[in-house]
C-alpha cells in the first residue's frame, strides 16, 4: 500500500491560506473612515455655527492631528491634544473652538462665533494618524441681508459742486484784490491801503518795536528839486506831486533801525 505524503500537501494548503489572509482586508486600530453631515449646514448672520464631523468606526481623536480648512486656510488646528492658533487664518482668529467634549469618540466639531458672509463655504475636516489620513467635507451656508452704506443722494454731489465753483470764485476774487492791493493806486486802493497802515498801528502799539507810520495824502510822489519840499526827522527829503506816498521808519527805543 502507498503511503501519501502528508507534508507536502499541508505546505501547500499553509501556503494558499496565508496568501488568502494578506488578500483579506482586515480592520485595525490604525484604519477610520471621516464622516460629515449630508446636507449643509445653515447659519445666520452674526449667530454661532457649529459643523459636525466624527470618524467611523468611533474611536479616540486626542492623540491625532485634526485639521479643519476652508479652502487652503487653516480654521482651526488640534495637534498633541492642544489647539493650536500659530497658522490660523486672520479672518476667524478668536472666532473658532474645536469641542472636545465626545473626543473620546472620534467626534471634533468646530464651532464659529460671530459668523460672517465671508465663513461661508466647503470646510475640509482632516483627520491624521502617523501615516494614515481621511477626511471629509462640511457646508455652511450664511443666512441674511448683508449691511451696505446707503449710497449718497444726487443733491450731495450738486452741494459739493456748488461749494467746489464757490471756493474756486473766492480764490480768484481774493487774487485780484491783492494784485490791485498792491498795484493799483485808483482812489479805492488808497483807502484800503490807509485803513490797513490805522490796524498795523494799532495791533503794533504795545510791541517795543513802535511802528511810526507817516502818511501823506497827496497825488504823487518823486525827487524834484522844483516841488515843495518837506524835511523829516531824519534829514530825508520828499518831493510830492499827484500821487499820495507812505514812509515807514522801525524804532527801538527812541533809535532809527536800518529797516526802511
Amino acid at each position: 500500500m502507498e503511503i501519501p505524503n502528508l507534508s507536502g500537501s499541508f505546505l501547500s494548503n499553509f501556503v494558499i491560506a496565508f496568501i488568502l489572509l494578506l488578500k483579506k482586508p482586515i480592520l485595525t486600530s490604525g484604519q477610520f473612515s471621516v464622516i460629515g453631515p449630508a446636507e449643509p449646514i445653515q447659519a445666520s448672520l452674526g449667530e454661532e455655527v457649529e459643523l459636525p464631523c466624527y470618524l467611523s468606526p468611533p474611536q479616540s481623536a486626542q492623540h491625532m492631528e485634526v485639521v479643519w480648512l476652508q479652502s487652503t486656510r487653516v480654521v482651526h488646528l488640534y495637534q498633541g491634544g492642544d489647539d493650536h492658533f500659530g497658522d490660523q487664518a486672520p479672518n476667524y482668529q478668536g472666532r473658532t473652538e474645536l469641542v472636545r467634549d465626545d473626543i473620546t469618540n472620534g467626534n471634533v466639531t468646530l464651532k464659529i462665533r460671530n459668523v460672517k458672509f465671508l465663513d461661508a463655504g466647503k470646510y475640509n475636516c482632516l483627520f491624521e494618524d502617523g501615516f494614515h489620513q481621511e477626511e471629509a467635507n462640511v457646508e455652511l451656508k450664511v443666512l441674511g441681508k448683508e449691511t451696505q452704506i446707503p449710497p449718497l443722494p444726487p443733491t450731495y454731489f450738486l452741494i459739493l459742486i456748488v461749494l467746489c465753483v464757490v471756493m474756486y470764485l473766492i480764490f480768484v476774487i481774493c487774487m485780484l484784490l491783492f494784485q490791485g492791493f498792491f498795484f493799483d493806486e485808483t482812489s479805492f486802493w488808497k483807502e484800503w491801503k490807509f485803513a490797513l497802515a490805522s490796524f498795523l498801528l494799532i495791533i503794533t502799539k504795545n510791541i517795543p518795536f513802535t511802528l511810526q507810520i507817516k502818511y501823506y495824502y497827496q497825488q504823487k510822489c518823486h525827487h524834484s528839486t522844483k516841488s515843495d519840499s518837506r524835511d523829516d526827522n531824519k534829514g530825508t527829503r520828499w518831493k510830492f506831486g499827484e500821487h499820495c506816498c507812505i514812509k515807514i521808519w522801525i524804532t527801538q527805543n527812541g533809535r532809527p533801525s536800518n529797516g526802511k
